[in-house]
């Protein structure tokens, strides 16, 4: 599809603009999922410094952790704090399998100062996993043959 241009034989211009939409179909999946993976870290690192506020975060899963690491992070605090074990960054790490994971923990915890504004950063990292649930969905729905068949006999 080209859109307009600039005429040619136009003296007043000083350039030749031309656009045209590239052929290709513009693919939404192109694009990276929805996700703040400091947000992330701000969460894992705020619970280091008080762990009392996993009581306060409780609607928060490990499946709405982007980043696979910091979902195995954050599944591992809930599981100690579960059990009724202490969440220290020494002991998250000790039960981690992959050294990824092990040295992730000490990252975090140096690099979040203070745990204030925790609310905020679990609402950013649940906004991201609900907008990565709504890919996944529109693009099954998309991916059915009822869809392709409907679109195909509209255009």
């Amino acid at each position: 599809m080209d859109f307009p241009t600039a005429s040619q034989n136009n003296s007043n211009r000083k350039f030749n603009i031309v656009i045209s939409a590239n052929s290709k179909t513009l693919d939404p999946l192109d694009t990276a999922p929805p996700a703040d993976v400091e947000a992330e870290r701000w969460v894992i690192g705020s619970i280091f410094l008080s762990v009392d506020l996993l009581d306060d975060l409780a609607g928060l899963r490990a499946d709405d952790f982007h980043d696979p690491t910091n979902a195995a992070v954050f599944a591992e605090m809930l599981s100690l704090h579960a059990q009724g074990l202490p969440v220290h960054n020494a002991i998250v790490q000790k039960h981690l399998g992959s050294d990824d994971a092990k040295s992730r923990v000490y990252e975090i915890a140096a690099s979040v100062p203070v745990a204030h504004h925790v609310e905020h950063y679990a609402a950013i990292v649940r906004e991201k996993a609900a907008l990565r649930r709504l890919r996944i969905v529109a693009t099954n729905l998309l991916a059915t043959p009822a869809y392709r068949r409907t679109r195909q006999k509209r255009f």
